[in-house]
């Protein structure tokens, strides 16, 4: 951040990691601003979803235990291509096609699957209307910041 900081004097700083370690960025940011090390720049954590093994339990990547996308997006293909056997879907197809097909579900689903927020129990009550978003028309000078977990 410091380095950051110095180096382009930017407005907004974005550090994108995993949903869970947004309490710990709350104190980094808050410390940084204290210490004033963040310089004139906004600091914001944007989340993602969490990537689940086959047990269901988050990886843990310090102990090596990160899937490769390749092999994710095989097993994406694989069960695409099992479901669609399964529901008849494509039949009129080329084995080919359906393999195509199946591989486009498969990158679309890790995709969807990886960035999603974590689920939650759906609330009784009825949903508010929101008021629409505007975005900025500027963003200013933005350094997109990255970070191993």
């Amino acid at each position: 951040m410091i380095e950051r900081v110095r180096d382009y004097d930017p407005d907004l700083i974005l550090y994108v990691v995993d949903h869970r370690q947004h309490g710990h960025f709350e104190q980094v940011f808050r410390a940084a601003q204290k210490a004033g090390f963040s310089g004139k720049a906004q600091l914001e954590h944007v989340g993602y979803g969490t990537m689940n093994g086959l047990d269901g339990k988050p990886f843990k990547t310090r102990a090596g235990g990160a899937m490769k996308l390749y092999d994710l997006i095989a097993m994406a293909k694989a069960e695409a291509e099992k479901r669609l056997a399964e529901q008849g879907i494509g039949a009129e197809f080329s084995a080919e096609e359906r393999s195509e097909i199946a591989r486009k579900v498969g990158i679309g689903g890790s995709e969807t699957t990886a960035s999603a927020p974590p689920a939650t129990k759906p609330k009784a009550e009825k949903p508010k209307a929101e008021a629409p978003v505007k975005a900025p028309a500027s963003f200013g000078n933005v350094s997109s910041g990255t970070t191993g977990n």
